[in-house]
């Protein structure tokens, strides 16, 4: 595998490790961010990534993508829970629409009652006092920002500063001192538990 992808899964695989024990109810934050969204765009990382020297730098090394593959599978299954199935007569099926998922856009209209299903979203820019009724796919939509707590500040404020205490204790590594790669783990972690 050529120098650049090695290190870059090796990276990822890094960042897993590193950050698994940051934790918000009871998700390590590695597995609700999305790693290549945090080092797309960001030119220093993508020129250290194409130097052979740069998997020095991490405790994890990564020869190549089905290793790679086969530990990130592990990681996702340590983080499904068994939940007791409830049957619930009057409820709806509520659907995270996510372009990262790539569903196309029929498939929600195709498989999906009107009646019996709702879209949710978490669009912080949406006014918290607005009941915005929106229709999507066909779908009705209901934001969840409008149904949060005044506590959830607070835990995103403790999330956030756990993130900067570990970017601190890895003064070693000078991916993770990267000011770009912080701002955007920071701003992640803000927008993604909303």
């Amino acid at each position: 595998m050529e120098t650049k992808m090695r290190n870059y899964w090796s990276l990822y695989y890094h960042f897993l490790q590193e950050f698994k024990e940051l934790t918000y109810k009871g998700f390590s934050l590695p597995y609700i961010l999305h790693f290549p969204n945090l080092v797309r765009n960001n030119k220093e990382v993508a020129n250290a990534l194409g130097q052979e020297n740069f998997a020095d730098t991490l405790t994890y090394q990564i020869n190549h993508q089905r290793e790679f593959q086969a530990a990130f599978t592990k990681y996702v299954n340590s983080h499904h829970k068994r939940f007791k199935k409830k049957k619930i007569n009057n409820g709806k099926i509520a659907i995270h629409v996510d372009p990262i998922l790539r569903i196309p856009d029929k498939s929600y209209e195709k498989s999906f009652k009107k009646s019996k299903s709702l879209i949710v979203v978490a669009d912080p820019t949406t006014s918290s006092t607005s009941k915005n009724k929106t229709i999507k796919f066909g779908l009705p939509v209901k934001n969840l920002c409008h149904y949060r707590t005044s506590a959830y500040k607070k835990e995103i404020l403790a999330v956030q500063n756990k993130a900067r205490a570990l970017f601190q204790s890895t003064k070693h590594s000078p991916f993770y001192q990267n000011q770009l790669f912080q701002a955007k783990v920071i701003k992640k972690f803000h927008k993604q538990l909303k």
